[in-house]
């Protein structure tokens, strides 16, 4: 007889791969003079038999390790197969940060998964920068299969799955500061009226006035910006600090106004000459920045009230003897007319002396 010893079979343990369980296999070796069967479902967690048997003009050689002679001249090999199974993983949807306008500059959104224990393998897509879109897919490793998958994940095939989302852009709006309202002091109604810088309003800026307001000082206007908004390009006079910062200077007009006084109007009363009374006069003077106006009968013994009105850009000195301020702009004089009369007088008739001859001479008359 011809010796054979029995050869081990192919023995390929289940495996978990591709998101499944691939079954195990246990295939016999091809002897001569031998007929190998597998006794026994050949799945995960079963033991298997391959039992040879001899053909005729054969007998066994020396046992390999691992096979058992058996009373019934057969000889077999035991195969226990291991247990697999697959572990259910889901993947944990993504975070979106950033996306936000902050410090006068735009943060693009950023997406990241924080899974520390499924194992998963993902690959993140970007933020497309026009529609917020993006995707991300989640790949099993071996060992792993899909479990019931969160809402917004879509499984793809047996080992990946994905993830598509939409970001909400929101970039900075873009801003420009806008110049205040400036009033430059005026001198009106007897009085300075002082300068003033009034911030305009705009969205997304907030203004401050560094500085004394007054005429010919500079104050400081500062524009902050809020957060969602960025600079656009600068307007005439402003100048950019940084990213939120950006100032302007206002200059005020050194205003003051210029103190004068009034002028006594010049009064001549009446006289009595030539045996009439004359039409006595009240003339109003010429004074730079003061208008005057005579009311009143200029007459023999009537009063006339000067009032002065100061101009815009003036104001009131010291008021003059005979003057009474009325107000920051108005001041009075009143002028009393002297009465003048003329006194009446009767004439007499001279005495006469006729011329005479006397002594022998003429006396001449008187």
């Amino acid at each position: 007889c011809e010796k054979v010893a029995p050869v081990n079979p192919v023995v390929t343990q289940g495996v978990c791969t591709g998101g499944a369980v691939v079954p195990p296999s246990v295939i016999p070796a091809a002897t001569d003079g031998l007929t190998d069967e597998v006794e026994g479902t050949v799945a995960p967690g079963q033991a298997v038999t391959v039992r040879a048997t001899l053909h005729d003009g054969y007998a066994w050689d020396a046992m390999p390790t691992g096979w058992t002679l058996q009373q019934d001249g057969s000889a077999t090999y035991s195969v226990t197969l291991d247990e697999v199974n697959c572990t259910p993983v889901v993947p944990v949807s993504p975070v979106v940060t950033g996306n936000s306008c902050t410090g006068g500059a735009y943060t693009p959104p950023a997406v990241s998964v924080n899974d520390t224990t499924s194992g998963l393998a993902y690959t993140i897509g970007q933020v497309d920068p026009v529609t917020g879109a993006y995707t991300v897919t989640a790949t099993l490793k071996d060992g792993q299969a899909w479990g019931t998958l969160p809402q917004g994940w879509t499984k793809t095939n047996n080992t990946t799955a994905t993830y598509s989302g939409t970001v909400e852009l929101k970039p900075c709006t873009p801003v420009a500061p806008v110049d205040p309202t400036v009033v430059q002091a005026t001198c009106t109604g007897g009085a300075l009226v002082p300068p003033s810088v009034t911030p305009a309003t705009t969205e997304g800026v907030t203004y401050e006035i560094l500085g004394g307001v007054a005429p010919g000082s500079t104050v400081i206007v500062r524009a902050t910006l809020a957060d969602g908004y960025a600079w656009t390009a600068m307007p005439q006079g402003w100048i950019r600090l940084n990213r939120t910062t950006s100032i302007s200077f206002v200059k005020f007009a050194n205003v003051k106004c210029r103190q004068v006084i009034p002028a006594a109007p010049i009064v001549t009363n009446a006289v009595c000459t030539g045996g009439a009374l004359t039409t006595p006069t009240v003339t109003l003077q010429e004074t730079t920045g003061i208008t005057y106006r005579m009311t009143g009968d200029v007459v023999n013994g009537g009063t006339v009230l000067v009032t002065a009105t100061l101009a815009d850009g003036y104001a009131w000195g010291a008021m003059p003897q005979g003057w009474t301020k009325q107000s920051t702009t108005t001041a009075t004089y009143t002028v009393q007319l002297e009465q003048v009369e003329c006194e009446a007088v009767v004439s007499v008739a001279p005495a006469v002396t006729q011329g005479v001859c006397t002594g022998g001479a003429v006396v001449p008359p008187s």
